[in-house]
């Protein structure tokens, strides 16, 4: 008998590994692979630094045929510094495995999942992590608008990648995925070799986000204040993230039949406005902890 329930719902092509230490799932395609590099139930492996940065850093395992991406799943916000790397539910990661599986299944690109583990911590609690497939050739969307390049060609790609980020958060919605964690960092941008393409995206990160029926619009204009709110709050650092033009860019990708995007977005603005103040104080208290 299975410690997590959720185990029972993984796919066939996954392989799970259970003992008193903890649980590993391996996709069967890459499970030797894995092994070979020396990531199992009680370690990393031969794992070194990314090039590449989340909101904790990040690690990367390669063999000569793919790069496999190592995240150890930490506490955001307060929580960082309470508990940090421990957690008591030890299906998360699996969640997260069967939330890229069903995107996947619904055509919307997300990283594949090559392992998800949970190991026990002395005491109590859970070190949980998981293991993607590096998508090669992408840029996370902050990054992708970024650049230092601020001539005709630059604005006109930005543009192409603001438009086609808004239609993608739309698919996601209109598969009544909602991501808990929606901001720029979290979407990747895959860079195209042809030109005048148009740029496609990935969803990254997908723990504690959920599948639903259907989203009313006030989950989608709550979705969409998440993004925006964490925009706004690093506008200093870009000022091309906060233009009215990158807005109406972002929204009418999102509403390309233009029905109802700008009711959306006075909804999204008014609300975090009106909210303003507890985030502020909010981030002063997390500043100040750190």
């Amino acid at each position: 008998m299975s410690t997590l329930a959720i185990l029972r719902h993984l796919p066939e092509h996954f392989v799970v590994d259970e003992t008193r230490a903890g649980v590993l799932a391996l996709h069967r395609e890459h499970a030797d692979a894995l092994r070979a590099l020396g990531f199992g139930l009680d370690t990393d492996g031969r794992t070194s630094a990314a090039d590449f940065a989340g909101r904790q850093p990040l690690r990367i395992l390669r063999d000569a045929e793919r790069t496999f991406v190592l995240r150890h799943f930490t506490h955001g916000g307060l929580l960082r510094r309470l508990t940090g790397e421990r957690f008591w539910n030890a299906e998360r990661p699996f969640r997260e495995l069967l939330l890229a599986e069903r995107l996947a299944a619904a055509g919307i690109d997300t990283p594949q999942v090559a392992a998800a583990r949970a190991r026990r911590l002395p005491g109590h609690g859970w070190a949980l992590d998981i293991v993607t497939l590096r998508v090669e050739g992408a840029l996370d969307l902050a990054a992708a608008l970024g650049s230092g390049a601020d001539d005709a060609h630059a604005r006109k790609q930005r543009g192409e990648i603001l438009r086609a980020t808004g239609a993608f958060v739309a698919r996601l919605h209109d598969a009544g995925f909602l991501h808990a964690d929606l901001h720029p960092k979290n979407l990747l941008v895959v860079r195209s070799n042809s030109s005048g393409a148009t740029p496609t995206l990935a969803v990254l990160d997908l723990d504690r986000s959920t599948f639903q029926a259907q989203l009313s619009d006030a989950e989608r204009c709550a979705n969409l204040q998440r993004l925006f709110r964490y925009v706004w709050r690093r506008r200093s650092q870009d000022a091309r993230l906060r233009s009215r033009t990158d807005v109406r860019r972002f929204m009418c990708g999102y509403d390309p039949q233009g029905r109802k995007w700008k009711v959306l977005w006075r909804t999204v603005a008014r609300a975090h406005f009106r909210t303003l103040a507890l985030h502020r104080l909010g981030w002063a208290f997390e500043r100040a902890l750190s």
